[in-house]
């Protein structure tokens, strides 16, 4: 489980550039995985009905708060894309040639 867990917040940090996310994503799944993986540990160490469920409600819990700012940081990312768009947009080559005299 442990080895699950590790491979599965390597892949959540991995997301964070190849999905083009910011640092609040990045800094949220760095986080949230450390201490899932500190509470997989430490199931792995002594497993008890108790730290199962706590595992397991934690579990949900990241993968809701990831999601959040997943939300938080995509919406930050789009109005800079925007933006962007808008700079593209004004020196695409048709508006370009309008304003070059023939």
């Amino acid at each position: 489980m442990t080895a699950y867990t590790a491979v599965m917040v390597a892949f959540t940090i991995v997301l964070a550039p190849v999905a083009d996310l910011g640092w609040i994503y990045l800094g949220a799944a760095i986080v949230l995985g450390a201490l899932f993986l500190g509470g997989t540990l430490a199931l792995g160490r002594n497993p008890t009905p108790a730290r199962s469920m706590r595992v397991f409600g934690y579990s949900i819990t990241y993968v809701t708060v990831l999601f959040a700012a997943m939300t938080i940081d995509a919406g930050s990312v789009s109005t800079h894309a925007t933006t962007m768009l808008r700079t593209v947009d004004r020196w695409s080559p048709t508006r370009c040639a309008t304003m070059v005299p023939a």
